[in-house]
């Protein structure tokens, strides 16, 4: 009875394990690659959700602005205090309510709610506005808004989630440091062209 292995035959076993090691750490890059492309989903899902609570206030009837550097314009700035917002709007919300969006910034990713700036008795419209889990990374998400539509995109990491949009990917959005390739859109808005030229559309324009 042999008691020892021998060269070839501890490389051979050496071989398979780290092959078997190696095979279950891309597993798990994978599984938290989807975990993540899952999230960013879920994302843009309640975002797309709260622009409609958004839209559907009736004071409002818009969807909020987009930012120069395409973030929700809907949150007060520094130097800007609640009181001054509620002021521009007085006792005739329906008619003031959209003079406020010039008074507004963009809403930072992850650290904002999205609400009525003029009126914090309200229910918020989402929670919190989210941010890539891989912010750090390079990742972030993307929005457009004419007030009619709105447009918002992210960028997954892998290509096997159903909503991974090549007509997004020919625009040549970009997520942060990456092309977005999926996103989400108000109702009846396509993903694929931009919203000013979707309007044109609608008027005949094209």
């Amino acid at each position: 009875m042999k008691d020892f292995f021998n060269r070839k035959e501890i490389i051979g076993i050496f071989s398979i394990l780290i092959f078997i090691f190696a095979l279950s750490y891309l597993n798990y890059l994978n599984s938290l690659r989807r975990s993540r492309d899952i999230q960013r989903r879920d994302d843009l899902t309640a975002l797309a959700q709260g622009l409609e609570r958004f839209y559907g206030d009736d004071d409002f009837g818009v969807y909020p602005p987009a930012s120069v550097d395409n973030k929700i314009v809907a949150c007060i700035p520094a130097g800007t205090t609640y009181e001054e917002i509620k002021e521009i709007v007085g006792n005739r919300p329906e008619v003031n309510k959209l003079k406020i969006f010039p008074r507004l910034t963009g809403c930072p990713w992850g650290d904002s709610s999205l609400s009525d700036p003029s009126d914090n008795s309200k229910e918020l419209y989402l929670s919190v506005i989210p941010r890539d889990s891989k912010a750090s990374g390079g990742y972030s998400y993307l929005y457009f808004s004419t007030g009619k539509h709105f447009q918002v995109y992210g960028a997954y990491e892998g290509k096997a989630m159903p909503e991974y949009d090549p007509g997004i990917i020919s625009r040549g959005l970009m997520c942060g440091s990456q092309i977005c390739n999926f996103g989400k859109a108000s109702r009846g808005t396509p993903l694929d062209v931009s919203l000013e030229d979707f309007e044109k559309e609608l008027k005949g324009g094209l």
